[in-house]
């Protein structure tokens, strides 16, 4: 599908049926009301008219102020209004909203949408194998997005975690053994002779050693860029 340049472009694109109907209905009825997120007169979300999966834009003539409520409705009725690949995105973005999570109010989404929903999301067995043979080698070495960035580039530089994060990570790890191979895997991997030995790094020339502490050459910081 290319991308569509306007809403009438969506439009003819989407399944004529009662759900298109709908959707379109409920966005002109947003479009009317003229409301903003911060003067609305009650709990609102922004919602993408043509979805981003769709190419649709960030601008705010493609945005639509709906209540929550309206905001499940409309990723509902875009469930019923695509076939094929296009259908299983917007079930997706449906499962995302039905959640609850960081940036989104909780939602309550009935036993019978979810199994529906999962069903409809369930890939064959052909369909498994195809896509793991796209993310072969995808994300290794240099095709990964975080490659090579350490020190202040990695995202999480200069984070830390709460007591209670470091707790159930130290309790998630109790018990856990290592296989054999890995076992060997990491034996071979270990840097030799490191016993005693930490981590440090010249700020300046970009390079990181092992040493004894209080034994490293002038310039060196303990840690790992």
């Amino acid at each position: 599908m290319a991308v569509p340049s306007s809403r009438q472009e969506f439009k003819d694109h989407c399944t004529s049926n009662k759900y298109s109907v709908w959707y379109f209905a409920l966005m002109e009825k947003a479009s009317a009301r003229g409301w903003e997120k911060k003067t609305a007169p009650c709990y609102v979300e922004s919602h993408h008219i043509i979805p981003k999966s769709f190419g649709g834009s960030d601008l705010k003539e493609n945005k639509a102020i709906l209540t929550s409520r309206e905001h499940f409705i409309a990723h509902l009725l875009l469930t019923k209004m695509f076939v094929g690949d296009q259908k299983r995105k917007m079930i997706w973005a449906m499962m995302v909203l039905g959640g609850k999570g960081k940036y989104h109010q909780e939602r309550y989404c009935t036993s019978r949408f979810y199994q529906q929903f999962k069903t409809q999301l369930t890939h064959s067995q052909s369909t498994r194998a195809k896509m793991s043979q796209h993310m072969i080698g995808r994300y290794a070495g240099d095709q990964n997005p975080m490659y090579g960035k350490r020190g202040e580039l990695n995202p999480n530089w200069g984070r830390t975690q709460t007591l209670e994060h470091k707790q159930k990570r130290i309790q998630a790890l109790i018990g856990r053994k290592h296989s054999s191979e890995a076992r060997q895997k990491m034996s071979t991997n270990c840097p030799k002779n490191s016993l005693g030995k930490k981590w440090f790094h010249d700020p300046t020339t970009k390079q990181e050693k092992y040493f004894i502490p209080g034994n490293q050459p002038a310039g060196f910081i303990q840690g790992r860029l």
